[in-house]
């Protein structure tokens, strides 16, 4: 874990001042915070100083560029000085607002501030706006200004207007311009482009400064409806204050709508106090901008502030006071003499308030000390009377652009700037911008979003350059262009490489973090010219917090000349399934290879093939430095795994019987070797019974296949019959309901070599021969026919044949005299009750003895027994 710490010092004493042993508004108007930090867990704390005539104090948050603060964070005591917010994001930005209710007078300060800001290395594109005159005299200056910029990751625009172009025609062009490119926002004044005048307005409340006042903001207002029909003021004191029907100054005192671009101006037209040509002070400026841009101008961070108002209702000076305590810390915010202070010492940022006159501000400066002084400040902020119009003769706003340091300028009081977001690296015209369209968002004093709120200075200028990397050098090598540069001191974020190819407007950024100062960028087409920048990375700390700060760059253009393409192309080496691939691409360092699902890598490689097909696709992909080549063959190949394509088979005719089963052919790599899983080791295997039988072969290439070979043999022939007995004396027995099952049909079906009927009673043999010839043979014996004979009555019954099979026969020798007959068992138990007849079936009854009970009319019973015989 670390820590950002700004340690607020106990004595904080303010440079001598009348004001300070009075009740000082610009301090007692503002909550001067600052914050500190912590990555693990991520967390911002925020603190301030406490002021003895607090009731409380209230925190809110909110993101960039937000208009709302939504929910109050925290509400807290009169004695707090402290917030503590764990509720953030590594590498997100937080705005916060705390508001001091108070018993005197009602104090606000805002901080923009995050744990550690990622760097933003494009910034998008800005118009320079140049006066003709300024733009054939300064070709160099401007050249290394635009340089300057393309270092910073802006891509740098033009438009030179003349004196046949308007002020309307000057804002269409604009507009043009940001549909051409959308990424335009900030656009940069140099010289006396022609100044937009609106409003009826007098911002510094002098009656005899109502009127139109210089309005560059109809620049940055890019769908603002701006008019000429309203406003009619001929008596304004000066001249171009004056606003008249259809002059070409602009009605409006407010804004229309919001300022779409950042906008500032340096002009030094009309500036003899200065005793300098207009074109040397624009130069001057050019040059300080450059040094300042590359680190090369040090400036103590630091903050001075002196308000010769000391408004309690208004507070001027809390522009300064809030603000640059949220970048120093309070410590690092002094209250005391504007000028003596900055010819003595150096203060990164300053402001200063007086009574005052187009050319001074009283007890700050003026003017003609401007012209000699050299004031060691980058980021100034003056407010006082009528030099807030700024386009006036020897005007002390833009004046202050010609001493010592400074850059930038701003009327700030009425209303109160806003700059806090420049804590983690935002721009001087993205603090101008907010400014511009604030109306109740931030503290604004009186008359906020009016026209006359204007940057003097360059909007990109950001209050911690430094130098970057030096001694830049661009090599091709083979596909690759080889960077290198110098180290830099304090890039303890490494490095960031951006590149574009000439004609682009936009850099990209192609590598961060680096470490060495190398890098290698591979993969380029020949034939175009590559753009370099090079820019350094340090973990800025400030009082807002942390940001990844990239320093000024470097930049270098090459033109890629070679083109190393690889080229595919492989041999083939087959054995069977067995492939070796060899590669012989041109320009390639790898290779790989894809064969159906399987990929391989290596110039050279050995497969098998799937021996299911007789053709592989194989595809060889020839990685070169940068690009690749593919080359696709089909390769036909034959397959040494053994395949049978013919067997014979000796079947086993008979149940019972032996048969044999020979391998005739074979594809694959020969010779071959046999295992049965009998232990033969021949092709053919002889005399064997039915079943399952294993044959494995292996080629001459160690491959081997089974084969699994099926043996059957008939099911042995069966034979069910019944056998009819023969009447004693008679030949008319035989073999009834005979089914021959088994074997191979059609069967042959003979008793002793003869007939099945008319067999007397005796011993018999059947013999089945199937149509394999197969032989069955089942013995029989024909019983002699006997029956059962009783009288009941005087009536003979005789049942018959006994023993019995399906039927059963009844005569008698007289018939009527039975009423009833029943079918019972050996135990005399019914089976059936049945009417008197002559024959009766015994399906379905088992084999046993039965008897067969007759009743007559008269009730009489007798019971004939007989037995019921088995099939064969």
């Amino acid at each position: 874990m670390y820590r950002s710490v700004f340690i607020l010092v106990s004595c904080l004493l303010f440079a001598a001042s009348p004001i300070v042993n009075a009740q000082n508004y610009s301090i007692k108007a503002s909550v001067q915070i600052w914050v500190e930090t912590s990555e693990n867990p991520p967390q911002i704390t925020l603190q301030w100083i406490n002021d003895p005539d607090a009731t409380g104090y209230s925190v809110s948050r909110k993101n960039k560029g937000s208009a709302s603060w939504g929910t109050v964070l925290a509400s807290l005591p009169a004695d707090s000085t402290r917030y503590v917010d764990i509720n953030v994001e590594k590498g997100k930005g937080y705005e916060y607002r705390v508001v001091r209710s108070s018993r005197s007078v009602v104090g606000s300060g805002y901080v923009f501030a995050s744990t550690g800001l990622p760097a933003q290395a494009w910034n998008g594109s800005v118009l320079l706006l140049v006066d003709s005159a300024v733009n054939a005299q300064l070709t160099t200056e401007i050249a290394t200004w635009k340089s300057d910029l393309a270092n910073e990751g802006w891509n740098a625009l033009s438009f030179v207007p003349d004196s046949r172009h308007s002020v309307v025609d000057i804002r269409k062009r604009i507009g043009d311009l940001r549909l051409l490119h959308p990424d335009l926002r900030s656009v940069f004044i140099l010289g006396h482009v022609k100044v937009p005048y609106s409003g009826n307005l007098a911002p510094d409340a002098h009656p005899d400064h109502i009127g139109a006042w210089p309005a560059d903001v109809y620049y940055a207002d890019l769908d603002g409806i701006w008019t000429d029909i309203m406003v009619d003021n001929a008596a304004a004191g000066r001249e171009a204050n004056r606003n008249v029907l259809g002059d070409g100054k602009f009605d409006q005192s407010v804004l229309p709508s919001e300022a779409d671009l950042e906008l500032g101006r340096v002009d030094f037209f009309n500036m003899p106090a200065l005793n300098k040509p207009e074109i040397q002070l624009l130069r001057n400026y050019l040059n300080k901008n450059h040094l300042w841009r590359t680190g090369q101008i040090p400036a103590q961070r630091r903050g001075i502030v002196q308000d010769n108002f000391n408004f309690q209702a208004e507070a001027f000076g809390q522009s300064g006071m809030k603000n640059f305590s949220s970048f120093f810390g309070p410590q690092n915010v002094v209250y005391g003499g504007y000028r003596d202070s900055l010819l003595k010492k150096s203060y990164l940022c300053s402001f200063g308030s007086g009574q005052g006159s187009y050319t001074s501000a009283t007890a700050i400066s003026n003017t003609a000390n401007m012209a000699t002084d050299s004031l060691q400040t980058v980021f100034t902020f003056l407010f006082g009377s009528y030099f807030g119009d700024w386009d006036s003769p020897n005007n002390f706003l833009r004046a202050a652009l010609a001493s010592g340091t400074v850059l930038s300028n701003g009327w700030s009081g009425r209303p109160l700037w806003v700059l806090h977001h420049m804590g983690l690296g935002e721009t001087i015209g993205y603090a101008a911008r907010t400014s511009m369209n604030n109306q109740s968002t931030y503290v604004a004093g009186n008359f906020a979003r009016n026209i006359h709120i204007a940057l003097m200075g360059d909007p990109t200028l950001r209050l911690h350059p430094w130098a970057g990397p030096s001694q830049f050098q661009l090599a091709e090598t083979g596909n690759s262009i080889r960077l290198l540069w110098r180290k830099v001191g304090g890039a303890t974020g490494g490095y960031t490489i951006s590149r574009k190819i000439e004609g682009n407007t936009q850099f990209d950024v192609i590598a961060r973090g680096l470490t060495d100062t190398t890098y290698t960028d591979s993969c380029l087409q020949a034939g175009f010219r590559y753009e370099y920048l090079v820019r350094a990375v340090r973990q800025e700390v400030s009082a807002s917090g942390r940001y990844d700060n990239l320093s000024a760059g470097i930049r270098d253009t090459i033109t890629k000349q070679l083109s190393l393409n690889p080229s595919a192309d492989f041999s083939v080496n087959k054995d069977y399934e067995f492939i070796m691939l060899r590669s012989e691409a041109k320009n390639a360092g790898d290779a790989l290879w894809i064969i159906g699902k399987d990929t391989l890598s290596g110039n050279e490689v050995s497969y098998v093939v799937d021996c299911s097909a007789t053709t592989a696709r194989i595809c060889l992909v020839a990685i070169g430095e940068c690009d690749s080549d593919v080359l696709c063959k089909d390769i036909p190949y034959d397959c040494s795994v053994p395949e049978i394509t013919k067997v014979r088979f000796d079947s086993i005719p008979c149940n019972g019987g032996k048969g044999s089963i020979s391998v005739e052919d074979l594809l694959g790599a020969d010779p071959f070797t046999f295992r049965w899983n009998t232990g033969d080791t021949t092709p053919e295997l002889t005399n064997v019974s039915s079943g399952t039988y294993k044959l494995t072969i292996t080629s001459s290439r160690q491959t081997e296949a089974e084969f699994t070979f099926m043996l059957t043999e008939p099911e042995a022939v069966k034979a069910n019959f019944s056998v009819r007995p023969a009447s004693p004396g008679k030949n008319n027995g035989g073999l009834e309901n005979l089914a021959i099952t088994g074997g191979v049909p059609p069967y042959m079906a003979t008793v002793n070599g003869g007939q099945k009927d008319s067999l007397v009673a005796g011993d018999y043999t059947l013999r089945v021969v199937d149509a394999n010839g197969c032989v069955a043979d089942f013995p029989f014996r024909v019983e002699v026919n006997t029956a059962t004979e009783e009288w009941l009555e005087g009536v003979g019954y005789l049942v018959f044949p006994v023993p019995a099979d399906g039927w059963i026969s009844l005569r008698a020798t007289r018939w009527g005299a039975l009423e009833a007959m029943q079918l019972i068992d050996a135990n005399g138990r019914l089976l059936k009750e049945m009417e008197p007849a002559e024959q009766f079936s015994l399906e379905g009854l088992p084999s046993g003895q039965y008897g067969l009970l007759l009743r007559t009319r008269s009730g009489a019973t007798r019971i004939l027994w007989f037995d019921k015989a088995g099939i064969r």
